[in-house]
């Protein structure tokens, strides 16, 4: 899948299609559909970011962010609380983000599994897995879940 940008000033029209060939813009009629060349790759899934985005930085894409950001907004109608700003929701939930890391390190620990397996599991990198463990960063959606279906298993021999 590429992505097209309208060449045109005042259309800016993006695209995704099949085909790496440009093509005319249909919205505008003026402008030319050209590639739009990757700018940065998400430190967590390797996706591409095209544009809006240091070329340098350590940054991420919209559906991590989302993940992310998803979790806070569970952790907040699970816990009854409104978090009124990061520092607030920092404060609130530093007790709760490392007591989860240990959980998922615990968990991941019993079943007899290294990081780099339940990285592959999550659909993240090992270090991210690292550093959720740590406290970090907060837990995905899908470590909240893999911690509560695994919180209570006997380890598995043979693996790790």
């Amino acid at each position: 899948m590429t992505r097209f940008k309208c060449d045109y000033p005042q259309c800016g029209r993006v695209l995704e299609r099949e085909t790496d060939k440009g093509f005319s813009c249909s919205s505008c009629g003026h402008g030319a559909m050209r590639e739009m060349p990757i700018r940065n790759t998400c430190y967590y899934c390797g996706a591409p970011i095209y544009d809006n985005v240091d070329p340098d930085s350590v940054t991420q894409c919209w559906k991590c962010t989302d993940d992310r950001v998803g979790v806070i907004g569970r952790g907040e109608k699970e816990k009854g609380v409104e978090f009124v700003s990061t520092a607030d929701m920092l404060e609130k939930a530093s007790k709760e983000k490392t007591n989860w890391g240990e959980k998922l390190a615990e968990a991941r620990k019993r079943k007899g599994w290294p990081q780099s397996l339940l990285a592959l599991k999550l659909g993240v990198t090992q270090p991210f897995v690292s550093s959720m463990e740590r406290g970090i960063n907060p837990l995905t959606s899908a470590a909240y879940d893999w911690v509560r279906e695994n919180e209570l298993s006997e380890p598995i021999q043979g693996i790790g």
